[in-house]
């Protein structure tokens, strides 16, 4: 693309006679690169009447170890906890996936019928008439703030929460009847019946392993008071904190501003090449993009 094509591209966005959707579309099939199609909307926004500041608009681009990210957070309810026993809106998934995580994942959205292990090592074991499936986890997971390593009473305490819990996704732990540690590294399932889906099932965010200790610290449910309501306390706590083991953790959580995601610097895997994520609540579209 050339200088000239860029200018009277910028003047358009700027002028609101060519809409960022036709933008992109036109920009991609010049061939611009991303760098180069954010620095164009980052000049059209300083061109245009009643923009923001130009050093505002510089600075969303300036941190190559920042990605910003506009969503309405506040409004209808969109982003309520990343407390797992309680996910269930799914704009919250883009910082969810990266806060916890789960026995098995699905790595490419392409294929969405391939999994692979992330805390379980290697694929579930399966009896001869599969009601009882046996999955080994990784060791040397640490959780996030305490250092804690993770063990298979932290995977029944998990998902059993989610059961005793009874919110939103309660209803993913009724595919077993139980699940219990059989060892300090391994879990297993007893389910009902056969089931080829139960992969899959793991895949969700809210069967996502979350620090034991600190959750019953602050009141968690479990077996022994069961029946009865979880007080609110756990709950506002992994609202406000992370007890997971992922590759980021939460460091601000203020929905009506941003919350605000940094790097894990002891998490088990590759560590994330940045530095911190951060998703401001912006409720309209059009300024969202």
């Amino acid at each position: 693309m050339t200088d000239e094509q860029t200018s009277i591209l910028v003047r358009q966005i700027a002028a609101g006679t060519l809409s960022r959707r036709r933008f992109l579309q036109r920009a991609v099939a010049l061939g611009l690169t991303a760098p180069a199609i954010s620095a164009v909307l980052a000049a059209a926004a300083e061109a245009a009447p009643g923009s923001v500041p130009p050093s505002t608009a510089r600075a969303f681009q300036a941190d190559a170890s920042t990605l910003i990210l506009a969503d309405n957070m506040s409004s209808g309810g969109l982003w309520l906890s990343l407390d797992p026993a309680y996910f269930y809106e799914p704009n919250l998934s883009a910082a969810m996936n990266v806060v916890y995580e789960t026995l098995y994942h699905i790595p490419d959205t392409t294929r969405p019928d391939y999994f692979e292990p992330l805390l379980a090592d290697g694929e579930p074991q399966v009896s001869e008439d599969g009601t009882e499936v046996t999955i080994k986890i990784r060791t040397g997971v640490t959780f996030h703030a305490t250092g804690n390593e993770m063990t298979a009473e932290d995977w029944v305490y998990s998902l059993d929460r989610v059961k005793l819990v009874q919110g939103s996704p309660s209803y993913l732990a009724s595919y077993w009847d139980k699940v219990e540690a059989v060892d300090p590294t391994t879990i297993k399932f007893t389910l009902p019946g056969p089931n080829p889906a139960l992969v899959a099932i793991l895949t969700s965010s809210a069967l996502s392993v979350t620090d034991s200790k600190v959750v019953k610290e602050q009141g968690g449910i479990d077996a022994t008071t069961a029946g009865t309501p979880e007080p609110e306390a756990p709950h506002a706590f992994l609202t406000d904190n992370s007890a997971g083991t992922g590759p980021f953790v939460l460091t601000s959580w203020d929905v009506d501003t941003e919350v605000v995601l940094e790097r894990n610097p002891d998490y088990w895997g590759d560590p994330a090449t940045l530095e911190r994520i951060i998703f401001r609540n912006v409720a309209d579209g059009n300024a969202q993009l």
